[in-house]
């Protein structure tokens, strides 16, 4: 698990645990703990939560996301990868046997 504390722009210190995994274990908001997830808007990465039955956002640093995402990202690029060389053998062999 990995700890990473910041302050947002409008002074929320915030608190979040993650798992190896990227899974969120803890968000602590100004000492509150909330349940969340990641989430994408217009193009940034958060973590939504609620409050009072009204959903919340607050705003995950860049670099911090991408350090959290990048087993991830890892795990995808590999994926990616076996797929290509994958679909390359195929259509070699499709190409051998004139399908």
């Amino acid at each position: 698990m990995k700890n990473y504390t910041w302050d947002t722009a409008k002074g929320a210190n915030v608190e979040l645990t993650v798992s190896t995994e990227a899974k969120i274990e803890k968000l602590s908001i100004n000492g509150t703990t909330h349940n969340s997830m990641f989430t994408t808007y217009k193009g940034g990465h958060y973590l939504q939560f609620s409050i009072n039955g009204k959903q919340a956002l607050v705003p995950v640093p860049e670099d911090m996301y991408a350090e959290i995402m990048a087993p991830e990202k890892e795990l995808f690029d590999k994926t990616v990868t076996a797929e290509q060389a994958y679909q390359k053998h195929y259509d070699s062999v499709k190409k051998a046997m004139s399908y």
